[in-house]
């Protein structure tokens, strides 16, 4: 077909020369041999790859068509139709068609062009050489095809476009995790096997995902390997407006039922501009699958997903009967942790910590990690969560009921020791532990299991009798039993696990392994190197497994250091 484009372009650039001011001008369409190729008008500019035109045939009768680009898709892409706006609108286009035609999966109303504009490229290889547009593999069987797929390829290997950040193939077919079929997930999502994508379907049913990122706690099959591979074809929310037709059909959970609604979105996307979610309702087929999909769709791009209603307590001060109310755990279950944590007033600082001692399992915690608070923030907790505060306290209801409608009441605070004067300070200095208002209120910790005891007794302040406790032996703390010191004074300074995706900077630099080093055992500091790949890596993804952490010391020859410290280390 291209043999006939320099003809073509020739043909309307001499059109053009003679000033051809309306379509009456015209004695006929005009066509090459055997092709049917005529002369339109573009009058409204729908989408990126969508127009509408104005034909006229050899009787001057003018005839309104609208037209769909072959071979691409653009997404509803801002960019694509500002830039067919520029190129097309109030101009005269050259519409061919194709001889394959009928394999196309089509729009009823519409009809399949190339549009050409005074270029040997059709509109559709220009967006796709630009990386304003994605290939549309249901064309595989066009004639120009294979052109096609070379100007996407062009526009990869210059990163152009949706491009720039391209590091994998099909990267713009995108599942919505918190609702895709196995089948989607096996399918999308590269290296993906049957019982992976049976681990995500298990997770998400009683904790949706927030982030992207949180797949990696599926389980440690999701390596950053894998999800580096993937991250690109992932949402939590889609945004309905501009979601590819793989991710909208993932939203419904249903394959035929996903492939029929998302033509539906896509072909209501032509015509309507969506400005209010009540809007999507009014698709086609939406009314009775709206529920189905409201929780997980937006009209913007949105990366995290935030659970509408949902029961958070905190976990230090919350009673058996709050614990229970929240989650599915035994009695049994709920009293360890009130006895873990009322041993001399401990603080519990991580979920990674419960689960070292065997109270609670990675699956539990991936099932209620949403429902669970160590620290409460004053200024955002609801209700229920500030009610778990005064869990361990002997008060009456009525007392706890008014005081924590005071303190959503008066917010926000600019400090937790505002509260001191709504709850009385009897109350507030056994809480305030536990609250913050500001994140420079939330405590920072040291590992006394594997840091430099020296360091820790100056950075306490410890007083010389329970330094001497803690200094005369090398035992390693799993249990707050355990514990052969006095730490009533340094409880919410001290951890005995160090959770990698949170841990300040400070209390990284505090971890220290204990090596064979000119013939005697040092104490020594995870360098500078290692702790800023740390911080890096999860600025990226967030650590599941101590595998990934190995990597990174081992990449700096200090897996000495690594093999002292793993047992330690936590990840939620």
């Amino acid at each position: 077909m291209k043999k006939y484009l320099r003809f073509i372009s020739i043909t309307m650039m001499l059109l053009i020369i003679i000033n051809l001011s309306n379509f009456s001008s015209l004695a006929r369409p005009i066509t090459f041999n055997d092709m049917d190729i005529t002369l339109a008008k573009v009058v409204e500019v729908i989408s990126g790859e969508a127009i509408k035109v104005i034909e006229e045939d050899s009787n001057s009768n003018k005839t309104v068509k609208l037209i769909k680009m072959i071979g691409i898709d653009t997404d509803s892409s801002t960019e694509a139709m500002e830039y067919t706006y520029n190129r097309l609108l109030g101009k005269r286009v050259m519409l061919l068609p194709d001889s394959k035609d009928s394999t196309f999966d089509k729009l009823e109303g519409w009809s399949y062009k190339y549009v050409y504009l005074l270029s040997s490229k059709s509109l559709s290889e220009e967006l796709l050489e630009l990386g304003l547009a994605n290939l549309n593999d249901s064309y595989n069987q066009a004639e120009q095809y294979s052109d096609l797929d070379k100007a996407m390829l062009k526009a990869k290997e210059e990163k152009k476009g949706i491009w720039e950040n391209y590091n994998n193939k099909n990267a713009t077919i995108g599942v919505n995790i918190n609702t895709a079929t196995y089948t989607d997930l096996v399918d999308v999502l590269e290296d993906t096997t049957s019982s992976m994508a049976y681990s995500i379907v298990n997770y998400r049913k009683y904790n949706p995902f927030n982030s992207v990122e949180e797949i990696k706690f599926c389980n440690t099959a999701f390596t950053k390997e894998w999800f580096d591979k993937n991250r690109n074809k992932m949402s939590v929310i889609s945004n309905i407006s501009t979601a590819s037709f793989e991710e909208l059909k993932s939203l419904f959970n249903d394959t035929e039922l996903g492939d029929k609604m998302a033509k539906n979105i896509v072909e209501y996307r032509l015509y309507n501009l969506i400005n209010s979610l009540y809007e999507v309702r009014r698709i086609p087929g939406m009314y009775h699958n709206y529920s189905k999909i409201e929780e997980f769709i937006a009209l913007k791009p949105v990366n995290d997903y935030v659970e509408k209603e949902i029961k958070v307590v905190n976990l230090n001060t919350a009673s058996i009967k709050q614990i229970r109310r929240t989650c599915f755990f035994s009695v049994n279950r709920a009293d360890q942790i009130v006895k873990e944590r009322n041993n001399q007033k401990y603080i519990i600082k991580s979920l990674g910590e419960l689960e070292k001692k065997g109270y609670i399992s990675r699956y539990e915690i991936n099932r209620y990690s949403d429902n669970f608070s160590l620290l409460t923030n004053i200024n955002t907790a609801k209700e229920y969560e500030l009610e778990s505060l005064f869990g361990f306290i002997d008060i009456k209801e009525e007392t706890r009921d008014n005081i924590v409608k005071s303190i959503v009441d008066n917010r926000p605070y600019t400090a937790k020791s505002e509260v001191k004067s709504i709850m009385t300070s009897a109350y507030y200095d056994k809480l305030k532990l536990y609250i913050y208002a500001v994140d420079s209120e939330i405590p920072e910790y040291i590992n006394i299991n594997i840091t430099d005891r020296y360091n820790a007794v100056e950075l306490f302040n410890m007083n010389e009798k329970e330094a001497e406790k803690y200094l005369k032996n090398r035992i390693r703390y799993t249990f707050s039993k355990n514990i052969n010191f006095d730490y009533a004074d340094y409880v919410s300074d001290f951890s005995l696990f160090t959770n990698l995706n949170t841990a300040s900077r400070y209390e990284l630099e505090n971890i220290y392994g204990r090596v064979w080093k000119d013939s005697k055992y040092q104490y020594v500091r995870i360098p500078k190197e290692i702790i800023d790949d740390i911080i890096s890596f999860r600025e990226d993804q967030p650590f599941c497994s101590l595998d990934e952490v190995s990597e990174i010391f081992t990449e700096h020859k200090q897996k000495t250091i690594y093999n002292n410290i793993k047992d330690y280390l936590v990840f939620y």
